[in-house]
């Protein structure tokens, strides 16, 4: 979040300094980029958007590790001599990653739905 802080110091010390020039970037554009960035800002705030993007990126990574290991079980099985074992362990590693990978999901969603503002109607207008 403090990036878009940053960020949006610095376009408003850029459009700050520009308000001094004349002629129809005064009149037209900069209203329209105060509008815009005003309204960005707004939805940023709103909607979070940060907080999920490290969310979805979080999950990823996860996502990946368990795979990983999952791939490296499967390797193992590869090499054991002994089919039913062999077969015994990758349907075990498959159940593993299933729960754990639904287990993640479900985590992410449930962070996500926690953040969802939902604008609520004032009471008496």
């Amino acid at each position: 979040m403090s990036t878009s802080v940053e960020q949006i110091s610095s376009l408003y010390t850029t459009f700050a300094m520009a308000s001094t020039l004349e002629g129809l970037w005064r009149t037209i554009v900069l209203p329209i980029v105060a509008l815009l960035v005003a309204g960005l800002t707004g939805l940023i705030s709103f909607f979070r958007w940060e907080s999920d993007w490290k969310g979805y990126r979080q999950t990823q990574f996860n996502l990946d590790h368990l795979l990983s290991i999952w791939e490296l079980k499967i390797a193992q099985a590869k090499l054991e001599r002994d089919t039913k074992q062999a077969i015994s362990m990758v349907l075990q590693a498959t159940q593993e990653l299933l729960d754990t990978t639904h287990t993640t999901t479900s985590a992410e969603a449930e962070e996500y739905f926690q953040r969802v503002q939902i604008p609520r109607a004032q009471q008496g207008q």
